[in-house]
C-alpha cells in the first residue's frame, strides 16, 4: 500500500527540515511526502521548495492560502496519491519504522485509521514521561469504549494513519472551521466506515513548544475540552489561535 505523508506547514522554517529528514529516512518502500505551505509569512515556502528540488521523486509542495490546519490537511489529501494518508505535524520526528509499524494493521479491511501517541521530547521530565504514561494507559481503552457506546473517537492529529478511501467517503476534512481538537471531528467523520485502532507503541517525538509558550494548563485545557466532549452529544469547538513559532 502506498503511503502519503501529509505535513501542514505554517511558519515552520526552523523545524521542517528535521521533520522531513526523519520522514525521508523511513524503511518502508513506497511513500511520498506532501508539504503544504499554509499561508506562511516567513521563509517556509522557499525551504519547502528546496527540499522538493533535492527529492523531486518523493516530495511534492502544495500551497494552501487559507490559514488553518484542516485547510492544509485537505489540500494535502487532495494532492496525495497514496492508499493511506499519514498525518504528521511539522515539528514531529517519526522513528525509521513509523510507516512499516502502522501499515500492517490495515490488512484488516474494517480498520479505517491507526493512531499513535506523542512523546514531548523537549519538555520537562515530568511532562514528557507523565504524558507518555497517560497516553499509553488510557487512550486505547477510552477510545475503544467511546467508539462502541457513542460512535465517536479522538486521536492526536500529528500521528495517525487514515485509509484514503474512508476520508474520501467522508467528504475529506472539515474545512468550515479550525479549532483545538479538530481530530475529534475527523475521527467522527470516518467512524461510520470502520474502526480506529490505537497502538501505544506507535510513537513520534514532538515539541512541547506550545505548552512552554502558552502555559501547560492553558494549553491542555483546550485539548481536553475538545477531546472529552466526544463522550457528550456535541463536539466542543475551541477556536484555534495562532501557534507560536
Amino acid at each position: 500500500m502506498k503511503v502519503s505523508i501529509v505535513i501542514p506547514c505554517y511558519n515552520e522554517e526552523k523545524w521542517i527540515e528535521k521533520t522531513v529528514a526523519a520522514a525521508l529516512d523511513q524503511d518502508y518502500p513506497d511513500f511520498e511526502i506532501i508539504l503544504v505551505n499554509n499561508a506562511s509569512t516567513d521563509n517556509t515556502r522557499n525551504v519547502l521548495l528546496l527540499l522538493q528540488e533535492k527529492n523531486p521523486n518523493i516530495i511534492k509542495v502544495v500551497d494552501e492560502p487559507r490559514q488553518g490546519v484542516l485547510m492544509a490537511r485537505e489540500a494535502g489529501r487532495v494532492a496525495a496519491t497514496g492508499d493511506i494518508i499519514a498525518c504528521l505535524d511539522a515539528d514531529c520526528i517519526p522513528p525509521t519504522n513509523w510507516i512499516s509499524h502502522a501499515v500492517p494493521y490495515f490488512a484488516d479491511q474494517h480498520i479505517v485509521a491507526v493512531a499513535g501517541i506523542y512523546d514531548y521530547y523537549d519538555g520537562p521530565t515530568w511532562q514528557r514521561y507523565g504524558m507518555l504514561a497517560v497516553q499509553m494507559m488510557f487512550m486505547s481503552p477510552v477510545n475503544t469504549l467511546i467508539q462502541k457506546i457513542k460512535k465517536r473517537a479522538a486521536f492526536v492529529g500529528g500521528n495517525v494513519f487514515i485509509r484514503a478511501s474512508a476520508l474520501e467517503k467522508a467528504g475529506g476534512y472539515n474545512k468550515v472551521t479550525t479549532f483545538y481538537g479538530d481530530e475529534v471531528d475527523t475521527s467522527s467523520r470516518i467512524l461510520p466506515f470502520g474502526s480506529i485502532e490505537y497502538v501505544s507503541t506507535l510513537i513520534v517525538k514532538t515539541s512541547a513548544r506550545r505548552y512552554r509558550d502558552f502555559g501547560f494548563w492553558n494549553t491542555q485545557k483546550k485539548y481536553d475540552l475538545s477531546t472529552w466532549s466526544t463522550i457528550g452529544k456535541a463536539i466542543i469547538r475551541q477556536e484555534e489561535t495562532i501557534h507560536p513559532r
